[in-house]
């Protein structure tokens, strides 16, 4: 079977056992077998976690509370790394490390992390401040003109809080291009527009409000960015052909794996089988993933094992998308899918 499915890893097993003179005997498919036990027991764990938080999270309470600590934390990350930005000679926490000073990062040594982060719960936030302003907006969302609309939203005791809900997102965002991080802040604007997709596709449409705050945050955004300067973030993306190609060439390589494996290379083997295949990257240089997750699960789990975690994926993406379908929990719905659905970097 393994002759079939995998004609490189047997081969590498018929030529060790001649060098070894002992017969090769029955071999799995990944090269470190633990690993990939061990991952595949991690898998099953996290599904039946998911099964649990399912249930959890079907109440709008709860999901709302899901979304709010979400929130925290992501607001938490973004603070941090706005004083990083601008100060920048300070590290992250207790860790020693110079690399990336002057960039926004929060907790995360790797930039690209906390971009990843944020690019991810930003569009939750933006759902969930919709969501609370059609639970808490009352007659202000239920007829009547502009005027009367705007006299009862002044009114309301939670302007404050709403007002303050929107901000987060926007500063997220703000710091999020600071990190300059290329594919955050790409990932941040297909999340946005995930979200418009999907919140069009449901049936809903943003209200003047919405617009205008939404655009008003757009307006701030370009303002205090350009105040406190856009010409390295500018410039990375400028410098897509010198530094951006290392990825893809990590892809091609990755390909080639692939097309030599049907079956995978096994789950979390890829950084000990990617050195023979590291055609163009940099001699020495360790790479312990393939920056893109489609094509590392691909890589690691075969077409089989593809097929059932990706599929599964989208399975899922699929029910929830037809779930929770009281008007406010719509909006969440839309934010929590358009931040599942991005392809991390």
């Amino acid at each position: 079977m393994l002759e079939a499915v995998s004609p490189v890893r047997f081969g590498v097993l018929e030529e060790s056992a001649e060098l070894l003179g002992k017969d090769a005997g029955a071999e799995a498919f990944a090269y470190l077998w633990s690993n990939a036990l061990a991952w595949w027991v991690f898998l099953v764990g996290v599904l039946l976690f998911a099964r649990v938080f399912w249930g959890y999270a079907a109440r709008s309470r709860n999901l709302i509370i899901i979304a709010g600590v979400m929130m925290e934390v992501a607001l938490f990350e973004a603070q941090y790394g706005l004083v990083q930005a601008l100060i920048p000679t300070l590290g992250v926490l207790w860790a020693d490390t110079g690399a990336y000073l002057g960039d926004a990062r929060g907790t995360y040594i790797n930039r690209n992390h906390f971009a990843g982060l944020i690019e991810m719960v930003w569009p939750v936030g933006l759902g969930l401040v919709l969501a609370l302003g059609r639970i808490w907006g009352g007659d202000v969302y239920a007829g009547g003109g502009y005027r009367r609309r705007l006299k009862n939203f002044l009114a309301s005791d939670k302007v404050g809080v709403q007002l303050f809900l929107w901000a987060v997102p926007v500063f997220m965002l703000l710091w999020l291009l600071f990190s300059k991080s290329r594919a955050g802040i790409t990932g941040a604007f297909i999340g946005f527009v995930s979200f418009v997709v999907l919140t069009h596709a449901g049936g809903r449409r943003f209200s003047w409000p919405a617009w205008a705050a939404m655009l008003a945050g757009l307006g701030f955004l370009l303002f205090y960015g350009n105040v406190i300067g856009f010409e390295e973030i500018v410039g990375r993306f400028l410098m897509i052909d010198a530094h951006a190609g290392s990825r893809v060439d990590i892809w091609r390589d990755t390909l080639v794996m692939i097309g030599d494996h049907p079956a995978g290379v096994g789950l979390r083997n890829y950084e000990a089988v990617m050195p023979v295949y590291n055609a163009h990257g940099p001699l020495g240089i360790k790479f312990t993933h393939a920056h893109n997750y489609y094509l590392q699960i691909l890589a690691e789990a075969g077409w089989p094992g593809f097929l059932f975690i990706v599929g599964g994926f989208f399975v899922f993406w699929g029910c929830v998308s037809e779930g929770y379908g009281s008007t406010g929990l719509r909006w969440m719905r839309c934010g929590f899918l358009s931040g599942l659905g991005l392809v991390q970097g």
